[in-house]
């Protein structure tokens, strides 16, 4: 039971770490980015918002936290492949033979991690359209293709 806590406390600082890094990046464009649409709105129609302004707030910000979310997983990826490239220079504190010999397994890692970040990057882009869409139409979309979204 002992050795199962290890390797989950190991996995838990190994994520947390990464999404402390994603915050310290992406969380602050994030929270950029939607300051600057209320302040858009709030300079164009003064403080009250509208329905629809809200609503369009609440959309970008499901589109950017879906941003967030790419990122946390892009970080991931990053982290991983920017070890490898130390850990194949040899520096002794940081390089470990049983981990970085297995280039199956590592291979399988960088390829989930792509996934993921693929996947999560294509779902901020669609959060992402429903808010470019909402803002210059005012017309709420569940979801569209990119040739509906022209016609829009």
């Amino acid at each position: 039971m002992g050795d199962i806590l290890k390797e989950n406390h190991a996995i838990f600082l190994g994520l947390y770490t990464a999404l402390a890094r994603t915050r310290s990046s992406s969380r602050v464009v994030y929270q950029k980015i939607i300051e600057a649409q209320r302040q858009y709105f709030t300079n164009l129609d003064g403080n009250k918002l509208t329905e629809n302004q809200a609503k369009t707030l609440e959309v970008l910000d499901e589109a950017m936290h879906k941003f967030y979310l790419a990122g946390y997983t892009l970080e991931q990826l990053w982290g991983v492949h920017h070890y490898l490239k130390v850990a194949d220079r040899g520096l002794p504190d940081l390089y470990d033979e049983n981990l970085t010999s297995r280039q199956n397994e590592i291979l399988f890692m960088l390829s989930s991690l792509l996934d993921q970040a693929l996947y999560s990057w294509r779902s901020f882009l669609d959060f992402y359209l429903k808010y470019l869409v909402l803002f210059l139409t005012g017309e709420y979309i569940i979801s569209a293709s990119t040739s509906e979204f022209r016609k829009k």
